[in-house]
């Protein structure tokens, strides 16, 4: 679940600096810091309660989380750093980044923190700001 926690954001930044990328690290930054955020406002938009409040019987793993369920920060950041990496890796690693937002969102339902829709709408807006973020690179036509 880590690799959607809002410290990923400036270790993944921090890794592609130690490996001379700070185009790469500033991408990294800007998308995961966009996607926390865009994701902390949605939740005060939607204010949707977690799994334990709107289900009896939701067995929790860990700490009971608080606040909004809808969506799920760290799917959105797990989902924008992939995004963002994943366009400067070699295809045969694409494949394994996308398990692992796979892997955050299925976590994040497991301990019940979040219902599948979290983190299915965590996932999607993660995507979409990591793929604004790699657009501005692109040539215009």
């Amino acid at each position: 679940m880590q690799l959607g926690s809002p410290s990923a954001v400036p270790a993944s930044a921090g890794v592609a600096l130690l490996k001379r990328r700070p185009a790469l690290a500033a991408d990294l930054a800007l998308a995961g810091g966009l996607s926390w955020g865009a994701a902390k406002a949605m939740k005060v938009m939607v204010a949707r309660e977690r799994p334990a409040l709107l289900l009896t019987e939701v067995l929790i793993h860990g700490r009971e989380q608080g606040g909004s369920g809808f969506p799920s920060g760290h799917a959105a950041v797990a989902a924008a750093l992939a995004t963002v990496a994943g366009d400067h890796l070699p295809a045969p690693a694409r494949c394994p980044t996308v398990a692992l937002i796979a892997a955050v969102a299925l976590a994040r339902v497991y301990i019940g923190a979040h219902m599948p829709v979290d983190v299915v709408g965590g996932g999607a807006l993660g995507f979409t700001i990591g793929t604004a973020v790699m657009a501005r690179h692109s040539p215009r036509d």
